[in-house]
Protein backbone atom coordinates (compact mmCIF):
# COMPACT_ATOMS: atom_id res chain seq x y z
CA UNK A 1 0.00 0.00 0.00
CA UNK A 2 3.01 2.20 1.09
CA UNK A 3 4.50 1.47 -2.37
CA UNK A 4 1.37 2.45 -4.15
CA UNK A 5 1.09 5.56 -2.65
CA UNK A 6 4.65 6.67 -3.41
CA UNK A 7 3.96 5.47 -7.02
CA UNK A 8 1.06 7.95 -7.01
CA UNK A 9 3.04 11.04 -5.70
CA UNK A 10 5.89 10.57 -8.28
CA UNK A 11 3.15 10.33 -11.09
CA UNK A 12 1.79 13.51 -9.66
CA UNK A 13 5.00 15.52 -8.92
CA UNK A 14 5.31 14.52 -12.48
CA UNK A 15 2.05 15.83 -13.71
CA UNK A 16 2.72 19.18 -11.93
CA UNK A 17 6.27 19.94 -13.76
CA UNK A 18 5.63 18.04 -17.29
CA UNK A 19 3.89 21.81 -18.33
CA UNK A 20 6.59 24.03 -17.15
CA UNK A 21 9.05 21.70 -18.85
CA UNK A 22 7.30 22.14 -21.82
CA UNK A 23 7.01 25.72 -21.41
CA UNK A 24 10.96 25.93 -20.91
CA UNK A 25 11.61 23.83 -24.00
CA UNK A 26 9.20 26.16 -26.27
CA UNK A 27 10.41 29.19 -24.57
CA UNK A 28 14.35 28.05 -25.68
CA UNK A 29 12.89 27.21 -29.42
CA UNK A 30 11.81 30.87 -29.81
CA UNK A 31 14.69 32.35 -28.70
CA UNK A 32 16.99 30.20 -30.61
CA UNK A 33 14.14 30.84 -33.71
CA UNK A 34 14.25 34.34 -32.98
CA UNK A 35 18.31 35.11 -32.94
CA UNK A 36 18.67 32.81 -36.32
CA UNK A 37 16.40 35.06 -37.94
CA UNK A 38 17.84 37.94 -36.60
CA UNK A 39 21.01 37.10 -38.08
CA UNK A 40 20.11 36.81 -41.74
CA UNK A 41 19.90 40.09 -43.29
CA UNK A 42 17.36 41.32 -45.15
CA UNK A 43 18.34 41.06 -49.37
CA UNK A 44 18.90 43.84 -51.37
CA UNK A 45 16.08 44.31 -54.21
CA UNK A 46 15.70 45.63 -57.40
CA UNK A 47 12.37 46.65 -58.05
CA UNK A 48 11.53 46.06 -61.61
CA UNK A 49 8.69 44.22 -61.58
CA UNK A 50 5.92 41.48 -60.23
CA UNK A 51 4.32 44.88 -58.58
CA UNK A 52 0.82 43.89 -56.46
CA UNK A 53 -1.88 46.18 -55.38
CA UNK A 54 -2.38 45.19 -52.05
CA UNK A 55 -6.28 43.97 -50.70
CA UNK A 56 -5.99 46.53 -47.76
CA UNK A 57 -3.86 49.31 -49.36
CA UNK A 58 -5.70 52.45 -50.73
CA UNK A 59 -6.41 52.42 -54.67
CA UNK A 60 -4.80 54.96 -57.28
CA UNK A 61 -7.57 57.74 -57.25
CA UNK A 62 -7.05 58.01 -53.63
CA UNK A 63 -2.90 57.68 -54.18
CA UNK A 64 -3.44 60.13 -57.09
CA UNK A 65 -5.52 63.09 -54.52
CA UNK A 66 -2.82 62.49 -51.66
CA UNK A 67 0.18 63.12 -53.84
CA UNK A 68 -1.43 66.15 -55.89
CA UNK A 69 -2.65 67.80 -52.36
CA UNK A 70 1.18 66.96 -51.22
CA UNK A 71 2.54 68.93 -54.66
CA UNK A 72 -0.20 71.82 -53.82
CA UNK A 73 1.16 72.06 -50.36
CA UNK A 74 4.80 72.01 -51.31
CA UNK A 75 4.44 74.66 -53.67
CA UNK A 76 3.90 73.24 -57.32
CA UNK A 77 2.25 75.54 -59.52
CA UNK A 78 -0.25 74.79 -62.70
CA UNK A 79 -2.93 72.36 -63.24
CA UNK A 80 -1.05 69.29 -61.28
CA UNK A 81 -4.18 66.87 -61.60
CA UNK A 82 -4.39 66.65 -65.11
CA UNK A 83 -0.71 66.21 -65.62
CA UNK A 84 0.35 64.03 -63.19
CA UNK A 85 0.92 60.18 -64.26
CA UNK A 86 0.49 57.79 -61.55
CA UNK A 87 1.92 53.59 -61.43
CA UNK A 88 1.86 52.26 -58.37
CA UNK A 89 5.55 49.84 -58.06
CA UNK A 90 4.23 48.31 -54.76
CA UNK A 91 5.76 44.58 -54.42
CA UNK A 92 5.32 41.79 -51.89
CA UNK A 93 8.34 43.01 -50.00
CA UNK A 94 7.03 46.50 -49.72
CA UNK A 95 3.90 45.81 -48.40
CA UNK A 96 4.75 43.05 -46.20
CA UNK A 97 7.84 44.43 -44.22
CA UNK A 98 7.31 47.96 -44.75
CA UNK A 99 3.65 48.54 -45.01
CA UNK A 100 3.26 51.09 -47.21
CA UNK A 101 2.86 51.45 -51.15
CA UNK A 102 5.47 52.69 -53.78
CA UNK A 103 4.63 55.04 -56.74
CA UNK A 104 6.26 56.17 -59.66
CA UNK A 105 5.03 59.48 -60.18
CA UNK A 106 5.14 62.06 -63.30
CA UNK A 107 4.49 65.79 -63.73
CA UNK A 108 6.11 66.41 -66.69
CA UNK A 109 5.73 70.26 -66.55
CA UNK A 110 7.26 70.19 -63.45
CA UNK A 111 10.23 68.67 -63.84
CA UNK A 112 8.96 66.21 -61.44
CA UNK A 113 9.55 62.41 -62.16
CA UNK A 114 9.88 60.71 -58.39
CA UNK A 115 9.47 57.80 -56.21
CA UNK A 116 6.79 58.10 -53.43
CA UNK A 117 5.81 56.45 -50.68
CA UNK A 118 2.46 56.10 -48.92
CA UNK A 119 1.86 54.83 -46.00
CA UNK A 120 -1.03 55.28 -43.12
CA UNK A 121 -2.74 57.69 -45.81
CA UNK A 122 0.11 59.77 -45.38
CA UNK A 123 2.97 61.05 -48.45
CA UNK A 124 6.27 60.30 -46.44
CA UNK A 125 9.18 60.80 -48.77
CA UNK A 126 9.63 62.32 -53.03
CA UNK A 127 12.47 60.71 -54.39
CA UNK A 128 12.43 62.89 -57.45
CA UNK A 129 14.82 62.63 -60.47
CA UNK A 130 15.44 64.36 -63.87
CA UNK A 131 14.16 61.33 -64.49
CA UNK A 132 14.54 58.76 -61.69
CA UNK A 133 16.10 56.01 -63.16
CA UNK A 134 16.47 53.02 -60.64
CA UNK A 135 14.33 51.70 -57.61
CA UNK A 136 15.63 49.59 -54.90
CA UNK A 137 15.05 48.21 -51.37
CA UNK A 138 17.49 47.67 -48.88
CA UNK A 139 18.42 47.37 -45.02
CA UNK A 140 21.49 49.12 -44.76
CA UNK A 141 21.52 49.91 -41.57
CA UNK A 142 20.33 46.74 -40.01
CA UNK A 143 17.41 47.37 -38.62
CA UNK A 144 14.99 44.45 -40.26
CA UNK A 145 13.14 47.47 -42.25
CA UNK A 146 14.05 48.07 -45.74
CA UNK A 147 15.15 51.21 -47.02
CA UNK A 148 14.47 52.86 -50.28
CA UNK A 149 16.92 53.83 -52.74
CA UNK A 150 16.87 55.25 -56.17
CA UNK A 151 19.25 56.13 -58.91
CA UNK A 152 18.77 59.28 -60.94
CA UNK A 153 19.78 62.13 -63.23
CA UNK A 154 19.74 65.67 -62.10
CA UNK A 155 20.39 68.78 -64.10
CA UNK A 156 20.09 70.12 -67.58
CA UNK A 157 23.30 70.23 -69.52
CA UNK A 158 25.81 68.81 -67.18
CA UNK A 159 24.33 65.79 -66.27
CA UNK A 160 24.85 64.25 -62.57
CA UNK A 161 24.22 60.19 -61.81
CA UNK A 162 23.52 60.67 -57.91
CA UNK A 163 21.48 58.51 -55.31
CA UNK A 164 18.80 59.22 -53.20
CA UNK A 165 17.33 57.47 -50.25
CA UNK A 166 14.91 57.27 -47.40
CA UNK A 167 14.61 55.45 -43.96
CA UNK A 168 11.00 54.57 -43.24
CA UNK A 169 11.59 54.43 -39.50
CA UNK A 170 13.88 57.28 -38.76
CA UNK A 171 11.93 59.48 -41.77
CA UNK A 172 15.56 60.09 -42.71
CA UNK A 173 16.58 61.16 -46.40
CA UNK A 174 19.72 60.18 -47.66
CA UNK A 175 22.18 61.56 -50.56
CA UNK A 176 25.23 60.39 -52.28
CA UNK A 177 26.32 63.33 -54.83
CA UNK A 178 29.71 64.14 -55.99
CA UNK A 179 28.62 66.55 -58.91
CA UNK A 180 31.26 67.33 -61.95
CA UNK A 181 33.85 64.73 -59.66
CA UNK A 182 31.92 61.21 -59.98
CA UNK A 183 28.80 59.54 -60.87
CA UNK A 184 27.38 56.45 -59.37
CA UNK A 185 25.16 53.71 -60.47
CA UNK A 186 23.40 51.41 -57.90
CA UNK A 187 23.36 47.87 -58.42
CA UNK A 188 22.61 44.27 -56.56
CA UNK A 189 25.53 41.49 -56.30
CA UNK A 190 24.33 38.50 -54.21
CA UNK A 191 21.55 40.58 -51.96
CA UNK A 192 24.18 43.65 -51.19
CA UNK A 193 23.38 46.82 -52.63
CA UNK A 194 26.45 48.29 -54.49
CA UNK A 195 27.75 51.30 -56.25
CA UNK A 196 29.75 51.92 -59.37
CA UNK A 197 31.28 54.79 -59.26
CA UNK A 198 32.73 56.82 -62.64
CA UNK A 199 34.88 59.35 -62.93
CA UNK A 200 32.80 62.15 -64.21
CA UNK A 201 32.12 62.84 -67.39
CA UNK A 202 31.88 58.62 -68.57
CA UNK A 203 30.91 57.02 -71.15
CA UNK A 204 29.11 53.53 -70.74
CA UNK A 205 31.95 51.24 -71.92
CA UNK A 206 34.32 53.43 -69.23
CA UNK A 207 36.37 51.83 -66.25
CA UNK A 208 34.87 51.80 -62.69
CA UNK A 209 35.40 50.65 -59.48
CA UNK A 210 32.76 49.09 -57.32
CA UNK A 211 31.82 49.53 -53.65
CA UNK A 212 29.50 48.52 -51.02
CA UNK A 213 27.03 51.37 -50.36
CA UNK A 214 26.74 51.98 -46.47
CA UNK A 215 25.64 54.49 -44.10
CA UNK A 216 28.38 56.68 -41.77
CA UNK A 217 27.55 58.80 -38.87
CA UNK A 218 28.36 62.07 -39.99
CA UNK A 219 27.53 65.60 -37.36
CA UNK A 220 25.15 63.41 -35.41
CA UNK A 221 23.11 62.17 -38.65
CA UNK A 222 23.10 59.32 -41.23
CA UNK A 223 24.89 59.89 -44.74
CA UNK A 224 25.63 57.54 -47.59
CA UNK A 225 28.74 56.44 -48.24
CA UNK A 226 30.57 53.56 -49.53
CA UNK A 227 33.64 51.05 -48.59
Amino acid sequence: MKSLKKYYQIIGIILLLFPRCLYAIGEITLKSINNDTLDIALKAIEINGNYISPKNGIDTIEAKNLIVNKFKKDGTKGDINSAIKLIEITTNEIWSNIGGQLYQVDVEYAWINAVILIKDNNVFTILNGMPTKNIFIADIDNDSIYEIYTNRYIGSGIISEEILGYNVVTNENYQLAMRMEKDFQLYVEDGILKVKIYKYPHEVNDSFTSKKIILKKEENKNELSFE
